[in-house]
C-alpha cells in the first residue's frame, strides 16, 4: 500500500500511475508568488508545455506562465483571464481565448500548450489542450506567424504563477518541452472514460524541464521546490513561495476537500492560501468543497489565530447538513444587515463549537449556548489553537477536540446523511476577527503558521498536527469509497446511461455507439419542434409514447423498429421525429428484454419471481446495479382505499426504496397524466405525497399521489389514487433509486443571481433534468442538459442547449413561440462534483424550490475539473 497517495484503502493506486502525487501552492494574498528561471537561448518557434492545475480562486487574472520577451513577437502569456477564459497572448495581440470557462475549483485540470510556428498549417501552429481534448471553440482565434521566433524558449526570464495576475491555486507536474511539439498522449492517458496522468519519457530538449514539486528548499538547484527532475538541472527560483508551500498531498491522484467559494455564492467571503484560510470578514458563511458521504468517520484540523483588534473571536466551526446546504444558499442578508452566519448558525441541522467551548449548538438546536469559558470570550487563550472535529456519520455524533483534548461531543446528529464543514467569522465593533486556517489532511503546517508533524489517518494517508482519533479519515478522494459502479470499477457509469447524438436523412436508420442493448429510450429532435419519442423493452418496438402529451401510446411499426446491442434501429414513418436531421437520444438499461427469459419479469439479465403487492405487476425489467426498473401493471379499483388508508402496492424489484418514480397510463384514461414522485420536495412530511407532472409547468400538489410513507419499501411502491381507480386501465412505470457516484435524486434553492445555488450531487454529471417544484407558470419547464451536446461550461445559452421534456420546442427555445435562449438564459455549470446554474432563468434558478435528476459521467472519486 502507497502511503503517500493512499490509496490503498478504496482502490485509488491500482488505477492511477503514481506520476502526480504531490504539487505547490501559490498562495496569492498581498504579497507576489512565482517561480522565476532565465534559460539560455533555444528554440523559440517549437515548445510543449504540460501542466495540470487546481483553480482556487475565479474572476481574476491569473498566469500560468509568462515569458517577458519583447513585443507581440516575444512576449507570451498563458494566463486565466478574469472571465475565467484560457488565453494564450502577447502585449496586445490575442492568439486564442477559449469559448469554455474554466469554473471548477473543486478538482485538477490538465492543461496542454503546444507551439509549432514552423507547421504550414496556420491553425495548428498553437494548440490548447484540456484533459486531453484539443480546444476547437475560441472567443479569439488568431494565428501566429509562421517561423516566427517568440519569447518561450528564448533568453528572457520566464515565471511561472505571475503575469497578467498572480496564479491562485495549485500546479502539479509541470513539464516543458524544448524544440518538440507533442499531443496529450505523451502525457496522460484516458482510462475508463477518465484523463489520468501519465510518465513522459522522451526527451525535455537543452531548456526543457519537470518541477514534480517534491522538494521544500528555497534554492535554485536540486533541493528547491522549483526543482528541475528530469536531469537537466533548469531549475527555477522561487518568490514569495516557501517550503510548506511544496510537496503537498492535494493532487491530482488524490484531490483533497479545500473550502470553496462555489457554495453560499451571496454571501461575502475572503479565501486565501489555496482556499485553506478564511477571515476578515462579518458573519460570512464557508463550507467545504466535498461532502463528507454519508457514512464512515472523518477528521479535520483549523488553526485559530488572531489578527489585529483588542479581543480576540474563534470562529464558529463545524458542520451543516445536506439539507441546509442545499437550501440556503440564497440567502444574502438576514435582519436588515450583512449576517448571514447568524441566521445560519441556529437552524436545526447545524452542528458548531466556538475557540474552547465558548459557544457551542447541537444539531437540533435545542442547546444553543454559552459554553465553559464564555466568561472569558474575547481572551486569547479560549480563541487561538488548534480545533479537531472528529465526525461519525454511522453513529451521528461530532466530536470538538481543543489542542488535542476533547471539550464537547454532540451526539444529537442525524446518522447517515451527507455533511459539509462549515464556518463564518465573528466580530463585534469591526476589529476583532479571527483567522482560521484549515487542514483537512493536506498541510500540518496550516500554511507556514504551525511546524508540520505529519500525522496520518487509519489508511496511511494525510499530513495532521495530532493524530487523527481511530479510525477517522482525511477527507480526499483516495478515502472515499470505491463506488459500485465507476472508473475503477467492474462497470462504468456509460454501461448504464449514455447519450448519442445522430444526423439522419429521412429515411430509415441507426442510433449506433450507445454501449449496450437500451431499455428505455428517450429521443428528441434537437433541430425541429417536434416532440419527444419514448420507448422500452417492456411495451415494444412499435408503442411510443410522448411526453410533453398525455395521448395514449401511439403503435406504428415503422418507427422504432428494433432495440440493437450497441443502440436501436428506426423506420421510416413520416411521423417519427428522429430520422429528421440533428437527433439526441439518452438511454439506459434496465434488467434487459423480458423476451429473452421465460415469463415476464427480468433482473440483471435473468429471470426472476417478484415480490407482488396489493396489485399485480405484469411485467418488471430491473437493473439492480443502477438501481433502475420499468414495471408494467393494470389498475383495479378494489384496491381503492381512500387517502388515508392503507395504499395499494406495486412490485418494483430495486431491493431498495425508490426515490424517483414517473408513471403513465397507456391507454389514454379520464387521468392520463405523466405523474411524477420525487423525494427531493415532499411539503407534506406524514404523507410524502406530492406530485408533478412532466407534461406540465406546474407546481407540485398532493391531489392524487397515494401515501409513499408506508407505500414505498424495498419492494414495493404505491400509485397515485386515480390511476388505479379505473379498472382495466394498463400503466408503464420507471422506477429510480439513487447510486452512490452514479445517480442522484435531489433538491436545491435558487438564489435569482447569475452566480447560483451550487447543488452538489458527488460525481460529474452526464445528464441533468431540472424542474421547478415550488411555483408553476411560463419557463417553469422541465429542463434537460447533457454531456454530448453541452461539452463545456460557458454563459451563453447556445452551449447550455438545454431542451424540455414538457415541450417540442427545438434545441435553444424556450418553447413559447417568442422567446429563445439569447444572453445567458438557462446557462448551467457542469463541474466535477456537481452542477451551478450561472443564470436566474425561471427554469433553474429563481428563488424557489428546485428539483432535480442527475447521472453521472464519473464519480467525483475519479472526476477531472469541467
Amino acid at each position: 500500500m502507497s502511503s503517500l497517495f493512499g490509496i490503498g484503502a478504496n482502490g485509488a493506486a491500482s488505477f492511477y500511475n503514481g506520476v502526480a502525487t504531490q504539487s505547490l501552492r501559490f498562495a496569492y494574498t498581498t504579497a507576489e508568488t512565482w517561480l522565476a528561471r532565465t534559460p539560455n537561448a533555444g528554440n523559440r518557434k517549437t515548445h510543449t508545455l504540460s501542466v495540470w492545475v487546481k483553480r482556487s480562486k475565479l474572476s481574476a487574472s491569473q498566469n500560468i506562465l509568462e515569458a517577458k520577451g519583447s513585443g507581440d513577437t516575444g512576449n507570451v502569456d498563458i494566463w486565466f483571464d478574469a472571465n475565467d477564459r484560457l488565453e494564450v497572448s502577447g502585449s496586445s495581440t490575442y492568439w486564442r481565448t477559449t469559448t469554455r470557462r474554466f469554473r471548477d475549483v473543486s478538482s485538477w485540470y490538465h492543461i496542454m500548450i503546444v507551439t509549432d510556428t514552423t507547421d504550414g498549417t496556420a491553425a495548428d501552429r498553437l494548440k490548447i489542450y484540456v484533459n486531453g481534448t484539443r480546444e476547437t471553440s475560441f472567443v479569439d482565434n488568431n494565428h501566429y506567424s509562421q517561423n516566427t521566433d517568440y519569447a518561450i524558449g528564448g533568453n528572457v526570464e520566464h515565471r511561472i504563477g505571475d503575469g497578467y495576475g498572480h496564479f491562485d491555486g495549485y500546479m502539479a507536474r509541470y513539464e516543458f518541452v524544448d524544440g518538440i511539439a507533442l499531443d496529450a498522449s505523451y502525457f496522460g492517458e484516458t482510462k475508463n472514460g477518465v484523463w489520468i496522468p501519465k510518465k513522459y519519457t522522451g526527451s525535455y530538449g537543452t531548456n526543457g524541464h519537470l518541477l514534480e514539486f517534491k522538494q521544500t528548499g528555497t534554492n535554485a538547484d536540486s533541493s528547491g521546490l522549483g526543482a528541475d527532475t528530469s536531469g537537466n538541472d533548469n531549475h527555477y527560483t522561487p518568490t514569495q513561495i516557501t517550503g510548506t508551500d511544496s510537496n503537498l498531498l492535494d493532487c491530482p491522484e488524490n484531490n483533497f476537500a479545500t473550502l470553496t467559494s462555489q457554495s453560499f455564492p451571496l454571501a461575502a467571503k475572503s479565501l486565501s492560501e489555496g482556499n485553506l484560510k478564511i477571515g476578515g470578514t462579518d458573519h460570512t458563511v464557508q463550507t467545504s468543497s466535498m461532502a463528507f458521504p454519508s457514512s464512515g468517520k472523518w477528521y479535520w484540523e483549523v488553526n485559530n489565530l488572531t489578527t489585529d483588534g483588542s479581543n480576540y473571536y474563534a470562529q464558529y466551526m463545524g458542520v451543516m447538513s445536506s439539507t441546509i446546504f442545499h437550501n440556503e444558499q440564497d440567502v444574502s442578508s438576514y435582519g436588515g444587515g450583512n449576517y448571514i452566519g447568524s441566521y445560519i448558525r441556529i437552524l436545526a441541522g447545524v452542528s458548531w463549537i466556538a475557540g474552547n467551548d465558548v459557544y457551542y449548538s447541537s444539531f437540533n438546536s435545542t442547546s444553543t449556548s454559552n459554553g465553559a469559558n464564555h466568561a472569558t470570550w474575547g481572551q486569547s487563550a479560549v480563541s487561538t489553537g488548534i480545533g479537531g472535529y472528529a465526525l461519525d456519520v454511522d453513529a451521528g455524533t461530532l466530536k470538538f477536540y481543543w489542542n488535542n483534548s476533547l471539550v464537547r461531543t454532540d451526539s444529537t446528529l442525524t446518522a447517515n446523511i451527507e455533511y459539509f464543514v462549515t464556518t463564518n467569522v465573528t466580530n463585534s465593533g469591526g476589529n476583532i476577527w479571527s483567522s482560521a486556517y484549515y487542514n483537512f489532511g493536506q498541510d500540518s503546517s496550516f500554511a507556514g503558521t504551525k511546524t508540520a508533524q505529519g500525522n496520518k489517518d487509519g489508511n496511511g494517508i494525510g499530513d495532521f498536527y495530532y493524530s487523527p482519533p481511530s479510525g477517522h479519515l482525511a477527507l480526499c478522494t483516495s478515502n472515499l469509497s470505491e463506488p459500485d459502479i465507476g472508473p475503477n470499477s467492474v462497470t462504468q457509469a456509460d454501461d448504464h446511461f449514455n447519450t448519442v447524438l445522430h444526423t439522419a436523412n429521412g429515411g430509415a436508420g441507426s442510433f449506433t455507439g450507445v454501449g449496450f442493448k437500451p431499455d428505455w429510450i428517450w429521443a428528441k429532435n434537437r433541430t425541429n419542434g417536434y416532440g419527444h419519442g419514448l420507448w422500452d423493452t417492456i411495451r415494444g418496438v412499435n408503442s411510443e409514447l410522448q411526453s410533453s402529451t398525455t395521448s395514449a401510446q401511439i403503435t406504428d411499426a415503422n418507427r422504432l423498429v428494433s432495440f440493437d446491442a450497441d443502440g436501436f434501429s428506426y423506420g421510416t414513418s413520416s411521423n417519427l421525429y428522429v430520422n429528421a436531421t440533428s437527433s439526441v437520444a439518452w438511454n439506459w438499461k434496465a434488467g434487459g428484454d423480458i423476451g429473452d427469459v421465460s415469463g415476464n419479469f427480468i433482473k440483471d439479465g435473468v429471470a426472476f419471481t417478484p415480490t407482488q403487492g396489493t396489485i399485480d405487476a405484469t411485467a418488471i425489467s430491473v437493473n439492480t446495479t443502477a438501481a433502475f426498473s420499468i414495471v408494467k401493471f393494470t389498475s383495479d379499483i378494489s384496491s381503492d382505499v381512500g387517502e388515508s388508508g392503507t395504499p395499494p402496492t406495486i412490485a418494483h424489484g430495486l431491493g431498495v426504496k425508490p426515490t424517483f418514480v414517473i408513471i403513465k397510463d397507456l391507454d389514454g384514461g379520464s387521468y392520463p397524466h405523466w405523474n411524477v414522485w420525487h423525494q427531493g420536495h415532499q411539503p407534506d412530511t406524514t404523507y410524502l405525497n406530492y406530485q408533478l407532472f412532466l407534461e406540465l409547468t406546474n407546481a407540485s400538489n398532493n391531489a392524487g399521489w397515494h401515501r409513499t410513507d408506508t407505500g414505498f419499501t424495498t419492494n414495493l411502491f404505491t400509485p397515485p389514487r386515480y390511476q388505479y381507480n379505473e379498472t382495466g386501465k394498463t400503466y408503464i412505470c420507471y422506477c429510480f433509486a439513487e447510486v452512490e457516484g452514479y445517480s442522484k435524486f435531489g433538491s436545491y434553492t435558487g438564489n435569482a443571481a447569475d452566480n447560483g445555488t451550487f447543488v452538489y450531487t458527488g460525481f460529474q454529471p452526464a445528464w441533468i433534468m431540472v424542474k421547478c417544484a415550488s411555483a408553476g407558470g411560463n419557463f417553469t419547464s422541465w429542463t434537460i442538459y447533457d454531456n454530448k451536446r453541452k461539452t463545456f461550461n460557458d454563459d451563453v445559452g447556445d452551449n447550455s442547449n438545454p431542451l424540455y421534456a414538457n415541450k417540442s420546442a427545438a434545441e435553444g427555445e424556450r418553447g413559447n413561440g417568442t422567446t429563445d435562449l439569447s444572453g445567458n438564459a438557462c446557462a448551467i455549470d457542469f463541474l466535477s462534483n456537481g452542477f451551478k446554474p450561472r443564470d436566474n432563468a425561471n427554469e433553474i434558478n429563481q428563488g424557489d424550490v428546485y428539483v432535480y435528476m442527475a447521472f453521472a459521467e464519473a464519480p467525483f472519486k475519479y472526476a477531472n475539473a469541467k
